[in-house]
């Protein structure tokens, strides 16, 4: 049996990097971008709520662990289709 180390480099010598290509959107499931990709506006470009769920800010839950649980305040309730009059 081989170490995960050595596993690793016969892995990496073995793929070799291609360039970048430009495709349609149709031919790209299964690959990944050569570059970041960002909007030129925001995005959504609304402030309201799609679908129900949660935001928290992720210094809130930075440490959070089934050992030491975090517990978070509900600042608001945003009904689909609403916003709030707060920002996080």
């Amino acid at each position: 049996m081989i170490s995960v180390q050595e596993a690793h480099r016969i892995i990496r010598a073995s793929i070799a990097m291609s360039g970048a290509e430009e495709l349609a959107l149709e031919k790209l499931p299964g690959r990944v971008l050569s570059c970041d990709m960002t909007a030129p506006f925001p995005l959504p470009r609304f402030t309201n709520a799609a679908m129900d769920g949660f935001a928290v800010k992720f210094d809130d839950i930075r440490n959070a662990a089934a050992e030491s649980p975090v517990t978070l305040r509900v600042m608001d309730r945003v009904k689909a289709g609403h916003a709030s009059a707060l920002a996080l």
